[in-house]
């Protein structure tokens, strides 16, 4: 990796904190669809199921694989790693207002007392999932962060 001293203290911390989050969902994965989990698999829908069942802790765990690489590569000031992990902070925050626009469209018109609720919930998490999402982007796409790839590059 590149020095510490050589890149500045956003990349550090960013690269770090994308670092964390692909080594916790590893393990959450594994324990979200274990015998013992709290959410057991929903019924009346097979391919569902099945899909969870099968194939989704695999593409979990490639999908961690993917953040820890771009993790390491963009703290080794690698310029295509500072894009994926823009992409990446850009998920949830899509994500969330995919979820807002379900909450208004459909629940809130079906059934006005739970459609608020559920508006309200999807709310909440919108804040808390995408303030920290900004954030990161702001400082991905920050000077500081885009001088530090620009020499990484010329290195």
């Amino acid at each position: 990796m590149e020095s510490p001293a050589n890149r500045p203290t956003a990349v550090t911390i960013l690269g770090s904190i994308f670092l964390v989050v692909a080594a916790l969902y590893v393990p959450f994965t594994f324990w979200r669809w274990s015998p013992s989990s709290a959410w057991p698999p929903r019924s009346g829908a097979p391919w569902y199921d099945w899909f969870n069942a099968v194939w989704h802790p695999y593409v979990c765990v490639l999908w961690s694989i993917f953040v820890a690489v771009s993790a390491v590569q963009f703290l080794r000031l690698r310029a295509w790693a500072r894009t994926a992990l823009e992409v990446i902070a850009w998920l949830p925050l899509a994500l969330a207002g995919g979820q807002l626009a379900v909450a208004v469209l459909l629940w809130l018109p079906s059934d006005p007392g739970l459609g608020l609720l559920s508006t309200t919930i999807v709310l909440v998490f919108g804040v808390v999932v995408g303030v920290p999402c900004v954030i990161i982007i702001r400082l991905l796409r920050s000077p500081g962060v885009r001088g530090a790839m620009i020499v990484g590059r010329q290195r």
